[in-house]
């Protein structure tokens, strides 16, 4: 048994160093899989479940060689030698470090903790090397891509010049906004995420982050956009809030006092006055960029229908998918067809995502003034909604809420898609606030609120506020509904409509609402008749 494990342990820990050659997956992805048939953009979720095979692999290594060692120690250690305990325990521990330091809870609170216990893969590949003398065989070929992997990036990494036109801190958001010097340099899509380094800090830690600007916003615009919510005083995104105060030149009586520079430049060859800041006082640049690289709810434009989520800073990619749908791709005649946005609020966090409520004002607004204009038509379907935790009578328990009627998705449907007349069209995001700050309908109540034919008061356009979390079933049997009453309404036979037959699921945010969502995916695809799909895209990092 123990060398079964151990053989387990040679294939898994060749296997997981594949998940992590970002550059090669990125590259397979956009050559050989615009359709999104191979799960590239899941290989974190991958790396994750190889980990936690290696761990079950070493364990059951471990017991076993224990029992051997415990009822015939004699035999064991001439047959292994001192030597294999003392590198079994090195890598054992080296092991231990990583999976601690690996944990949500850990890299949501501390990701430098993250960074360095994962750097001992080092000590556990090499205490592995010297345990096991046939995983070079098994090692050769991953750990070959692996080095090409990282010279890759060692040549390449940080070399584009970066640009910060504008950093502003309202706690706990620090927005930066930057821009290439080149800007066919920097191809992203909406969705997807980079990495950053800010030498002033550190020379070596590499941080991900989502963009929150949508493809064709850094043409429109000039820059791209991050959304970092800044942790604890200490951490690294605290040291890069203070640092980007410098740079403003405005102090602050108290570290969470607001500040705002948008008023920086640089000089050019000839001496003419340029937008954007490259180095910092000490000389060094403020950002170095590595990426973008693509993620799970970047495959969000090959569904016809989604359901996108999100909660606290995971909504930065929200933000990107919703900027990069509504101002651009449906003007065009781009997937997806219908959005249903949900996004899960705390109340004491409303101020906090004061520039996400500015954008959904924005976004509603502009999609109703194209609706009116007749640059997107009837089959473009928006629904966001706000949920708002954290008040009064917001913990109420509507998992058991029963699914809705057809009648009622059918009227839902209808009355969803904003009739608008011959007005000026104006969403104020303080009236929006203000409407967060007090939700007044609870979120049991949905289903008859949104099919009602009179005016809704947690309503402004296209946005819903809802008191307490989403009821989720009522979210996925609607949009299984919708999909229905599409096809009977065009007489489409079943099996003819394949672009109908998935939804997708888009989600960056807590695990636990992560768990919920794929429950509910696999709830709503086994139980209905209808072939129609609910496939979950879960962002990690």
């Amino acid at each position: 048994m123990a060398k079964g494990f151990g053989q387990c342990v040679n294939l898994n820990c060749a296997v997981i160093l594949l998940p992590v050659l970002r550059r090669l997956l990125r590259g397979a992805a956009e050559k050989y899989d615009r359709n999104n048939v191979f799960p590239f953009k899941k290989a974190v979720e991958f790396h994750k479940i190889i980990g936690l095979a290696v761990f079950c692999s070493v364990f059951g290594h471990l017991f076993f060689h224990y029992l051997n060692f415990a009822f015939k120690s004699e035999i064991s250690v001439l047959s292994f030698g001192n030597a294999a305990y003392i590198t079994g325990g090195i890598l054992t521990l080296a092991m231990a470090l990583i999976f601690s330091g690996a944990h949500y809870t850990v890299r949501r609170a501390n990701y430098e903790i993250f960074w360095s216990t994962h750097h001992f893969y080092t000590v556990f590949y090499l205490a592995l090397l010297a345990h096991a003398p046939h995983f070079w065989q098994w090692l050769l070929i991953p750990v070959f891509l692996f080095i090409q992997e990282k010279k890759s990036r060692a040549a390449t990494r940080g070399q584009r010049k970066i640009f910060v036109e504008s950093a502003e801190f309202i706690p706990p958001v620090l927005n930066i906004n930057f821009s290439p010097e080149k800007f066919e340099e920097f191809d992203f899509r909406g969705g997807q995420y980079l990495y950053m380094l800010v030498p002033a800090i550190s020379e070596r830690e590499w941080h991900p982050f989502s963009m929150s600007s949508a493809y064709g916003d850094l043409e429109a615009s000039g820059y791209v956009s991050l959304h970092i919510r800044v942790q604890e005083p200490g951490s690294w995104t605290y040291r890069l809030k203070e640092y980007f105060r410098l740079i403003a030149g405005q102090g602050g009586d108290k570290p969470q006092d607001p500040f705002l520079a948008n008023t920086l430049h640089h000089y050019d060859a000839a001496g003419n006055k340029k937008p954007g800041l490259h180095s910092g006082p000490d000389g060094k640049p403020l950002l170095l960029i590595d990426g973008p690289y693509s993620s799970p709810t970047q495959v969000y434009s090959s569904y016809r229908d989604i359901i996108l989520v999100g909660s606290g800073i995971g909504l930065t990619p929200s933000a990107s998918i919703l900027r990069s749908v509504l101002r651009h791709k449906w003007k065009k005649g781009y997937y997806p067809e219908t959005i249903r946005f949900c996004w899960i609020l705390r109340a004491n966090e409303i101020d906090s995502f004061h520039w996400f409520i500015e954008l959904l004002a924005d976004l509603s607004e502009r999609v109703a003034s194209d609706r009116l204009s007749g640059a997107i038509d009837d089959s473009h379907y928006l629904e966001l909604n706000i949920y708002v935790t954290g008040t009064d009578n917001s913990d109420l328990d509507v998992s058991t809420k029963s699914p809705r009627s057809k009648d009622a998705a059918s009227g839902r449907e209808k009355t969803g898609s904003t009739s608008i007349s011959n007005r000026e069209i104006h969403i104020d995001p303080n009236i929006l606030r203000k409407k967060l700050l007090n939700p007044e309908i609870d979120s049991k109540d949905q289903p008859e609120v949104q099919i009602a034919e009179t005016a809704a008061p947690n309503r402004m356009e296209d946005i819903w506020i809802w008191r307490g979390r989403p009821n989720w079933d009522t979210v996925f049997n609607s949009t299984q509904e919708s999909i229905i009453n599409r096809r009977k309404a065009r007489g489409d036979h079943i099996a003819l409509v394949q672009d109908e037959s998935e939804v997708g699921v888009c989600f960056c945010g807590h695990p636990v609402i992560g768990k919920d969502l794929k429950k509910r995916c696999a709830k709503f695809t086994k139980t209905n008749d209808q072939m129609i799909k609910f496939t979950l895209n879960a962002e990690v990092f």
